[in-house]
């Protein structure tokens, strides 16, 4: 039973980890091209703020990404078992070897978890900052609606795309 947990434990971080490196690969694009965005107005603390947040991301990969492998040794050697004649046993032999030197190598788990725990830190800061620094959907309308307050910037084209960034502002606030 405890062979089968240590098996399932390791599939089970594996999969989560994959997931969440998904997550982190879309969130790092976004939050490049949201800088990108912020440069482009000069908003050099949005910039900023966007660059620690990816930054912050890719560090919280690497740690977390790193914990789970650490974690698999017995998946990747149950995998290795479960066909031996087959050519990619051998490749599941090693991952499980290194898996398991990883996992016995204390400085590097405590550099993986420290990774973990500053990576997430930096990234609910700058979450914050972020929300605290950036326009919301409604101030970014008001900035371009046809009742803003300086004539001076450039406001929506047409009537209707006025109105379909109003009820996209409201629908984010509701």
């Amino acid at each position: 039973t405890a062979r089968g947990a240590h098996v399932s434990l390791g599939r089970y971080r594996l999969w989560g980890a994959g997931l969440a490196a998904a997550g982190a690969v879309i969130s790092i694009k976004w939050d490049f091209s949201d800088a990108i965005d912020a440069q482009a107005r000069s908003k050099h603390m949005l910039v900023a703020a966007h660059s620690v947040r990816a930054s912050a991301i890719i560090t919280l990969l690497v740690g977390q990404g790193g914990i789970a492998f650490s974690q698999a040794s017995a998946f990747f050697h149950w995998l290795a078992i479960l066909d031996p004649t087959a050519r990619i046993s051998n490749s599941y032999a090693m991952l499980s070897r290194l898996s398991a030197r990883l996992a016995a190598n204390r400085p590097a788990m405590l550099w993986l978890s420290r990774l973990g725990l500053i990576g997430g830190t930096v990234v609910v800061v700058s979450t914050v900052a972020l929300l605290i620094l950036d326009e919301s959907a409604l101030e970014k309308w008001c900035s371009k609606c046809c009742f803003r307050i300086k004539k001076t910037t450039e406001g929506y084209e047409k009537d209707t795309e006025e109105l379909e960034a109003l009820f996209s502002a409201i629908r984010e606030i509701a």
